[in-house]
């Protein structure tokens, strides 16, 4: 994964030479729980720095997937480093010699891919029937002293490796007088790891720091710690402690000792002996397979999948080398558009009343300072684009002959969303008060909707109420003041 999160961020490729160039790049950009993909194509035909994915926009991160590189030139070899840049400094991700035909790749799944036939690294163009090693941190050729003994195609092979050169070679595999296999490394008397055979009781040796007898039935004798037997009836696997212990056979479960092993980190791919613990706790938290629940697992690894049960949405854990995060890498495929997602509700079935008055009529913006609060709803949306429904329903009565207002408004915002008013004809007449509107959610934030009412113009002494009349609540508490907040899939 390659990650452009600033406005200075961008991915550059380095041609040493005038060749020809091909470079096409695809990313996403999620930005608030909005995944949107890009691409860009470049050909570059001259020695020079290019920008092959730009910076994205404010609060946008650019999450590069993948980037194929391929030199289309007929004869011209050219030199190709691909680069991140934060504006300030450059990063120096990958560089091969791209020969005529050859191409790079990468992927977020296996990262930089070289053409199977290089050689980059080697140092030398490689021979028919050589095998190259590490040596000194460069590759070598571990085969020049074996001389005949490596067979090409069409080979045969002759002669015997019975002689121990006096000069010895790193990773140069011998045969000494004893009919040992040896593997030189680094020094003339280092040979832990060599496997050994026939000295003289026809048993075959693993040293580690002391002969480990490996395979054959043979007698107690000294120089052997640890080592495994095969003993007794055939295909009989035995664990023996030292030469003059009892064996034990492997599948009984009653091996001596306190066994230890090591806890490697995270991404580590060294071959390590891991406990039982680990590797269970490495499956559960590890990147293979989603995670599903409302909440994220704990102790995530780089790449682990977390889908959201509430929401469908799917997340997966980026650690980079100043923070760790969930990031939206799938909307929520499975909520169709106009789908209900959830709904928030409240009622009130009390006998309430105001004398408040909502200042201005003649188009002014209700205030939420105005007026009496009523009802309030709170609700967490689910996604930021996804729409928000209100619906209120009051019986409402008044003291007079007047008018009567009620206005939503969204957490602190001073001005109303939405607004509706009826005029009374007469004291104590019993009317419906509706409101509806509806708005988009903007964020993933919990946000409260609060109903308030009152008189609808000044100048007139009058009560507004709510489930019944002057001290009296109608219909014994089964008619209500309500408000619901629905959520609908964008």
């Amino acid at each position: 994964m390659i990650l452009l999160t600033s406005t200075s961020d961008a991915v550059q490729v380095v041609t040493s030479a005038a060749a020809a160039i091909d470079v096409h790049a695809s990313w996403v950009d999620a930005l608030a729980g909005v995944i949107t993909p890009g691409r860009n194509n470049k050909a570059i035909v001259t020695a020079t720095t290019t920008t092959v994915v730009a910076a994205p926009a404010s609060s946008t991160q650019r999450n590069l997937r993948a980037m194929h590189i391929r030199n289309k030139h007929a004869s011209l070899a050219c030199d190709v480093t691909v680069q991140h840049t934060d504006g300030a400094t450059i990063a120096r991700l990958y560089k091969l010699t791209l020969s005529p035909g050859d191409a790079l790749e990468y992927t977020d799944q296996h990262g930089f891919v070289p053409p199977p036939n290089t050689t980059a690294g080697i140092g030398e163009a490689p021979v028919d029937g050589q095998i190259y090693g590490r040596q000194n941190s460069g590759w070598t050729s571990i085969t020049a002293s074996l001389g005949s003994y490596v067979q090409k195609a069409g080979d045969t092979m002759s002669g015997a490796l019975s002689v121990i050169p006096t000069a010895a070679t790193d990773g140069v595999q011998l045969s000494g007088a004893l009919g040992q296999a040896r593997v030189i490394a680094s020094g003339a008397s280092a040979d832990i790891g060599v496997f050994y055979s026939a000295k003289g009781n026809g048993a075959h040796y693993f040293y580690a720091g002391g002969f480990a007898r490996v395979g054959f039935s043979v007698a107690a004798g000294a120089g052997a710690n640890t080592y495994v037997q095969a003993v007794g009836a055939v295909g009989r696997s035995t664990l023996q402690n030292n030469p003059t212990g009892t064996p034990i056979d492997i599948h009984d479960g009653n091996l001596l000792g306190t066994p230890t092993a090591v806890t490697p980190p995270p991404l580590d791919s060294s071959a390590k002996v891991a406990t039982t613990a680990f590797v269970s706790n490495a499956v559960a938290a590890g990147a293979g397979g989603a995670y599903v629940g409302s909440t994220p697992p704990a102790s995530p690894a780089e790449g682990k999948q977390w889908l959201d049960d509430t929401t469908g949405i799917l997340y997966t854990y980026h650690v980079s080398t100043s923070s760790s995060a969930w990031i939206e890498t799938g909307p929520a495929d499975s909520v169709a558009a106009g789908t209900v997602v959830q709904t928030a509700y409240a009622e009130y079935t009390a006998l309430t009343s105001t004398s408040a008055v909502f200042a201005g009529v003649i188009d002014a913006v209700p205030q939420q300072s105005s007026g009496t609060e009523l009802l309030t709803v709170t609700i967490s949306p689910k996604a930021a684009t996804n729409k928000l429904r209100l619906h209120f329903n009051a019986p409402m009565t008044c003291g007079a002959a007047s008018g009567m207002q009620v206005s939503a408004f969204r957490d602190g915002t001073a001005n109303a969303i939405a607004s509706s008013s009826l005029t009374a004809p007469s004291a104590a007449y019993i009317c419906s008060m509706n409101l509806d509107v509806e708005i988009v959610a903007g964020s993933t934030a919990a946000t409260t909707f609060k109903i308030r009412y009152g008189n609808l113009q000044t100048g007139i002494a009058n009560n507004v109420y709510v489930n019944g009349y002057a001290g009296n609540r109608y219909l014994g508490g089964t008619q209500r003041a309500s408000l619901q907040v629905t959520e609908i899939a964008a």
